[in-house]
């Protein structure tokens, strides 16, 4: 999905921001979903590289994923 609308000319940071906080918002979950802190049900991954200069590249190197708080993986040492 991430792909499509990077080549759809979506900017990265854009396509970021619509699958999490804006996503919540549509759902009208708002508070719940979407952000990371304290008491938030926060799905995590963390990716290597620079994702304004490399977006595809950079979203295809996921180093790091938290699904409701258990870490599935970790390669970022």
């Amino acid at each position: 999905m991430f792909r499509y609308y990077y080549e759809a000319g979506m900017k990265p940071l854009d396509i970021l921001q619509s699958s999490t906080y804006i996503s919540a918002v549509g759902l009208g979950k708002e508070n719940e979903i979407g952000y990371i802190q304290p008491k938030a049900k926060a799905d995590i991954i963390a990716v290597k590289g620079n994702i304004t200069d490399d977006f595809i590249a950079t979203i295809e190197n996921v180093v790091f994923i938290m699904k409701n708080g258990k870490i599935y993986r970790d390669k970022t040492n």
